[in-house]
């Protein structure tokens, strides 16, 4: 018997919860997902990439991005030619350091534990 993967993975754990993730679409980055509030790294990893590929139509077209943990939050800002990602104490924070280091690149995501 085959499962999805979307049935097999955890859910959130309580909110404050150490890990978190962002996904995006590989050539793209039209496609989205991010998980927060997650117990280990890779139950946040697992469900931001399943979320990316629900988000895509199903196809399985999402890689992860950054992975976060403790009470941080995380940018995820690219560009015709290179992507990058920053960490901060709030989401706005996380992007202006992006911005501020990266200024040709747009914010793809942002998200916070």
């Amino acid at each position: 018997m085959l499962l999805s993967s979307v049935s097999a993975l955890a859910e959130p754990a309580p909110a404050g919860s150490p890990y978190g993730a962002i996904a995006s679409e590989k050539r793209s980055d039209k496609t989205v997902g991010d998980a927060v509030d997650y117990a280990s790294k890779d139950e946040a990893v697992n469900a931001a990439i399943s979320e990316c590929n629900e988000r895509a139509g199903g196809r399985h077209v999402c890689v992860l991005r950054v992975w976060f943990h403790k009470q941080h939050c995380a940018a995820y800002l690219a560009s015709s030619k290179e992507t990058a990602h920053y960490f901060g104490d709030t989401k706005e924070d996380a992007v202006q350091k992006g911005l501020g280091d990266f200024p040709e690149g747009r914010v793809v995501d942002a998200a916070c534990n």
